[in-house]
């Protein structure tokens, strides 16, 4: 990513203050974004939040109603040009049916009256670039559901683009072809070295795809960053919750009188809450962080120095492949999750424990981070 952080102080893409708002409701507020040259970025959000309208203004499939859209330093529509140099590839790929794989690549060309010879080096370069190695004579219904996507893409890099925007494009492949297919997506991003823009509401697809990720609510930003700084550091609950699996366990925490401990229900927890907070906070607690024993680990290398340590008693257990998801309730009333090794039987005591450093506070009232 050297070269992405090198282009990042002049973005391929940048859109400022773009608004577009619809009467039934819903659409984008005020969005602020700059995408590198040559990055894989993608757009994450439940549906409705408003990232496939973005990625229509992008495409100039609709119009902001205020804000601009820039492309290498130009705006986009109005006759300013810079259309041409962003191409789609849509959910279902949306193929010809009737037309071989060779025909639909040079669709895209003969609309623009392009000569045979011109149009059959391009082809051949697009399906190269794509990864295609089959007879292009052969028509969509002839083809993998594989195949049919580098078809796609092919489709796409043959006008040449310097953005590919991509919409949900395998949200409706089952699991095994949608994980070899992002291998290959990720593989063919590499060789291409194009900008590509995606569309997801699969966290699984973004945090493994993406260079960096925006995640999105109701119309806004919530986040940009790396996958790792999303997942590490969510910026406000919304994100905590929504980047995960099994999502982050959000619970609201009193402080002890000397503010040298919180209390989780009825359980006293030795944790100094941020500095800013005055009264109640939100203590964030991923599962895979939560150490699961029958007992107190006492100094063991899940429960370090800077360990907190949770009384619990366990709820119930559910088999989620390769490891257990715990529920454990806390005092009275509260449960958290935990992954754990082994099966636990309900009403086991345990002891969670966790790294200080892992733990995240928000803010009740705004939802926002506190350090």
């Amino acid at each position: 990513m050297s070269a992405t952080r090198e282009a990042a102080a002049a973005p391929v893409l940048r859109l400022r203050g773009v608004r577009r708002r619809f009467a039934s409701g819903g659409g984008l507020d005020a969005i602020d974004l700059e995408i590198a040259a040559g990055e894989f970025f993608v757009l994450l959000g439940p549906s409705g939040c408003g990232k496939s309208t973005l990625l229509r203004l992008v495409a100039g499939l609709d119009t902001p109603q205020s804000g601009a859209i820039e492309l290498g330093g130009r705006a986009l529509g109005d006759g300013a040009g810079g259309r041409g140099e962003v191409a789609m590839v849509f959910q279902n790929f949306a193929l010809y049916p009737h037309l071989s794989a060779f025909d639909n690549i040079a669709f895209p060309l003969r609309l623009r009256r392009m000569g045979s010879g011109e149009i059959a080096r391009r082809v051949g370069a697009a399906a190269k670039m794509a990864g295609l190695d089959l007879d292009l004579g052969r028509r969509p219904h002839e083809l993998s559901g594989g195949e049919r996507q580098r078809v796609a893409l092919a489709r796409a890099l043959v006008r040449e683009p310097r953005v590919v925007l991509m919409d949900e494009p395998l949200s409706s492949l089952d699991p095994q072809l949608r994980q070899s297919l992002r291998v290959e997506l990720k593989e063919f991003h590499r060789r291409t070295g194009r900008t590509f823009l995606y569309v997801t509401h699969d966290q699984t697809d973004a945090l493994t795809l993406a260079d960096r990720l925006a995640v999105m609510r109701a119309g806004r930003i919530e986040q940009v960053g790396t996958p790792a700084e999303v997942y590490d550091r969510p910026q406000t609950e919304f994100v905590a919750r929504f980047v995960g699996e099994p999502a982050m366990n959000l619970v609201r925490v009193a402080l002890a009188p000397k503010r040298e401990a919180l209390m989780l229900g009825d359980a006293r927890v030795a944790v100094q809450p941020p500095s800013a907070v005055d009264s109640d906070v939100t203590l964030g607690m991923r599962p895979s962080d939560l150490s699961v024993s029958v007992s107190s680990p006492h100094k063991s290398p899940a429960c370090a120095a800077d360990a907190v340590e949770i009384p619990g008693e366990v709820e119930d257990a559910e088999f989620v492949g390769a490891r257990y998801l715990v529920t454990v309730r806390v005092g009275a009333s509260l449960s958290l999750k935990a992954e754990s090794a082994e099966r636990l039987e309900p009403t086991t005591p345990v002891m969670l424990a966790m790294r200080r450093a892992r733990l995240h506070f928000f803010d009740p009232a705004s939802g926002r981070r506190l350090e």
